[in-house]
């Protein structure tokens, strides 16, 4: 989901009323709507530093930052640090001062592993008796699903303005890509026939030729390719306070990561060789030429895995700028 400037703008007209003829949004919100976290912004402005300056990539050290002026050189960005990842990230500025482009970002991977290969799945027996035949290799089993993408943060932003500055703050909330599914498990060998039975012989003539070799087990089957990670979902992202010229000056995404692909088949087993005829007795029990058969080779997997299911974009939820709560977080004009 691509949050342009206009359906920012919009959003905020609809939820104070100045859109006539129009519903609600349904991300629109009023104050009561999102109690917990403006009574949160209350309690920040208590330990609010007088100015908060980002240069280069400036991690944040908490969930929580504010301050009176909240200030971005050039090409800098606010980053999100892993470990803030799984609560809201505050933001509380009574004004954003943009020196030219700038960022709010989070280490978002751009690949992901795919997950470990099976081992190759077990191979056949050998004949375990004279003439014996090998047993099938067994089939390979699906590959592992590949990891899911990591949801993006959810960020709320409180500010009265961004000052008359050049310059646009770019916002990324959007969810990782899902990893790549794992190789599907190679078939087993077939185990080898077993030799054939021995010939006997008497003193005079040949009593038993030599007796047939066992036939070779089948290869197992490639095991089917695993299924593709989750995509990340994308990240909320609650603005409260912003005039709509001021909204034009955020640039953000939050649309949710892609699944990810499927992983490969496994590789067919090979088959297990026939069995060698018995031992001769000679002069008597010469060959017989009774070898035994090899088995098939495996097939590679016909069942089609999927790949991943993309990730459920973020959610945008705006409280219009001349919502009474504004005066309770940074006082009146």
């Amino acid at each position: 989901m691509k949050i342009t400037a206009s359906v920012l703008i919009s959003l905020i007209l609809l939820v104070s009323g100045k859109a006539s003829g129009e519903n609600l949004s349904p991300n629109s919100v009023t104050a009561a709507d999102v109690y917990g976290q403006l009574q949160k912004a209350v309690d920040l402005t208590k330990l609010r530093l007088r100015e908060y300056r980002v240069q280069g990539t400036t991690p944040l050290r908490s969930s929580s930052l504010a301050t009176r002026k909240l200030i971005f050189e050039p090409g800098s960005t606010l980053f999100i640090p892993d470990d803030l990842l799984d609560s809201p990230i505050y933001l509380l500025a009574d004004e954003i001062e943009l020196q030219g482009d700038a960022n709010i970002a989070w280490g978002k991977r751009d690949e992901t592993m795919p997950p470990p290969s099976r081992l190759k799945a077990p191979d056949g027996v050998w004949g375990r008796g004279e003439g014996a035949n090998g047993t099938d290799g067994a089939p390979g089993q699906a590959g592992n699903v590949g990891f899911p993408g990591r949801s993006g943060p959810s960020l709320i932003i409180f500010a009265k303005k961004i000052g008359p500055t050049p310059g646009h703050l770019k916002i990324d909330l959007s969810g990782e890509a899902g990893g790549p599914g794992g190789r599907g498990q190679d078939g087993g060998r077939g185990g080898d026939g077993a030799r054939g039975v021995s010939a006997s012989q008497s003193l005079f003539d040949c009593k038993r030729g030599p007796g047939a070799g066992g036939n070779g087990g089948n290869g197992g089957d490639g095991g089917p390719a695993g299924p593709g990670g989750s995509g990340g979902a994308g990240g909320d992202l609650l603005l409260v306070g912003l005039e709509p010229d001021d909204v034009t000056k955020l640039q953000v995404t939050s649309e949710g990561g892609k699944g990810g692909p499927r992983g490969e088949v496994g590789a067919p087993g090979q088959p297990g060789a026939g069995g060698s005829e018995g031992e001769l007795a000679l002069p008597y029990c010469g060959s017989a030429h009774r070898l035994g058969q090899p088995g098939r080779p495996g097939s590679p997997s016909r069942e089609q895995s999927a790949d991943g299911v993309a990730g459920p974009d973020g959610r945008l939820q705006v409280v219009a700028p001349d919502d009474p709560v504004i005066d309770a977080i940074f006082g009146p004009n």
